[in-house]
């Protein structure tokens, strides 16, 4: 079965149209992937910074029971790279059993993680997120409160308008703007029903 799967891949690595050569040439790489998931988990627990990275990078392309395992392991990790990746994987999977684990990530993680945090979690594009991108309106850094202001602007939610008020006081010009940009993307409460 494998391999009359393969070799269908491989014949569209030739096919005319590029699409079906891009199409044809990720599906292999996933399957290369999915082959190799044993090595690529020895790989990510071998302690080398660097393989656990690309190790991370792979299961973003395979989503399957292990591969989760690992993602949801590495947002424990005490490094930021690690976390980070681990986060971005998780957002190109978009699985939502781990939209719990990615939400403890932005209460407890550093800066840098926290802001990835909330970008993986806008990739989910989840209606049911919002009441968490409004707490963290809340949020005094600025890196955290810029991507939850571009999260309520993209959601266009009418319960953001008083934080997004408020945050035209703020200190921060790159704030103030991004909740004016926000504002004006709100819908009204009556567009809202």
């Amino acid at each position: 079965m494998l391999t009359v799967r393969k070799g269908a891949l491989i014949k569209g690595l030739k096919d005319p149209d590029e699409v079906v050569r891009k199409a044809a040439a990720k599906a292999l790489d996933l399957l290369d992937a999915r082959k190799n998931i044993k090595e690529l988990v020895a790989m990510y627990k071998d302690g080398n910074k660097e393989n656990k990275v690309k190790a991370i990078c792979a299961f973003g392309r395979i989503s399957e029971e292990m591969s989760i395992k690992c993602l949801t392991h590495a947002l424990k990790s005490s490094e930021e790279d690690i976390q980070a990746a681990a986060l971005r994987a998780l957002g190109d999977l978009k699985n939502p059993n781990v939209i719990t684990n990615i939400i403890e990530v932005v209460k407890a993680g550093t800066t840098t993680v926290k802001a990835v945090a909330v970008e993986t979690l806008m990739q989910y594009q989840d209606k049911r997120l919002v009441p968490v991108f409004i707490k963290l309106l809340k949020f005094k850094d600025e890196q955290v409160l810029d991507k939850a202001i571009e999260a309520v602007g993209f959601y266009e939610d009418p319960r953001a308008e008083d934080d997004l008020v408020e945050l035209m006081k703020h200190d921060s010009p790159v704030i103030r703007a991004g909740a004016a940009k926000a504002l004006g993307l709100l819908r009204t409460y009556d567009d809202a029903r």
